[in-house]
C-alpha cells in the first residue's frame, strides 16, 4: 500500500484488503457483491419479483417505498433471524452498478460487526443513523470494489472513468468518489 494513503482511507482500504482477501480476489479483479453474499449466506432481495416472493407489504408501504419515496432509500440488512441469517433488501427501483454499491455496503456493515439501524414509527426519523459506522461501511465497501491499486493501475493506463466503471461493475459517480476521497489528480478524459 502506497505512503500516501493516510488516516480514514489507509484504515478502510487495509479493511477492503481483507475482504478481498477472503473473496479469493487480487488487486484488479472485479468483485462481485452477490456472490460474495452467497459465501457470507446472506439472502438478497433486489428485484419487485423478490420482494413479493418473500415479503408481505401492505400497499402503502410498497406505494411508500417504489413509488412515492425510492428515491429516499438504497437498502438495509436484518439484523440475525432464528435461524442465524440475515436478509439484504436492496432498492429494485436502483441500477445494478447502484445495487451493487449498496450491497457492497450491506455487506460491510455485517463483516465490520455493525449493529442494524432500528426502524422506528416516529414520522420525524425513520430510522436511528450513525455517521461513523455508515461511512465506514461506505467507504470500505467502496475500496473493496474499486481498490486504490486498482484504480492506479486503470488510471496509468489512461483509462476513462466510464471503462474503469465498466470493468468494475460500478457507476462512475463511485469511480469519482474514489478519485476525490483518495485526492488523486483530476481523471482522464471520457
Amino acid at each position: 500500500m502506497p505512503t500516501t494513503l493516510r488516516g480514514k482511507a489507509k484504515a478502510f482500504e487495509l479493511k477492503a484488503q481483507q475482504i478481498r482477501r477472503f473473496a479469493g480476489l487480487a488487486p484488479t479483479q472485479r468483485l462481485d457483491p452477490f456472490a460474495l453474499s452467497l459465501q457470507l449466506k446472506l439472502t438478497v432481495i433486489a428485484d419487485a419479483q423478490q420482494w413479493r416472493q418473500h415479503l408481505t407489504l401492505d400497499a402503502r408501504i410498497a406505494e411508500q417505498l417504489f413509488l412515492k419515496d425510492s428515491g429516499g432509500w438504497s437498502g438495509g440488512v436484518t439484523p440475525d433471524r432464528e435461524d442465524g441469517t440475515r436478509i439484504v433488501l436492496l432498492n429494485p427501483t436502483h441500477s445494478p452498478q447502484r445495487q451493487a454499491a449498496t450491497l457492497m455496503e450491506e455487506i460491510c456493515h455485517v463483516l465490520l460487526g455493525h449493529e442494524p439501524s432500528t426502524i422506528t414509527p416516529d414520522q420525524n426519523k425513520l430510522r436511528d443513523y450513525n455517521q461513523r459506522i455508515e461511512e465506514e461501511a461506505y467507504g470500505v465497501g467502496a475500496a473493496a470494489l474499486l481498490p486504490y491499486a486498482a484504480l492506479q493501475d486503470c488510471r496509468e493506463q489512461g483509462w476513462s472513468e466510464k471503462r474503469i466503471a465498466t470493468h468494475f461493475g460500478i457507476s462512475v459517480s463511485l469511480v469519482r468518489f474514489r478519485v476525490s476521497f483518495l485526492a488523486l489528480d483530476a481523471s482522464p478524459p471520457d
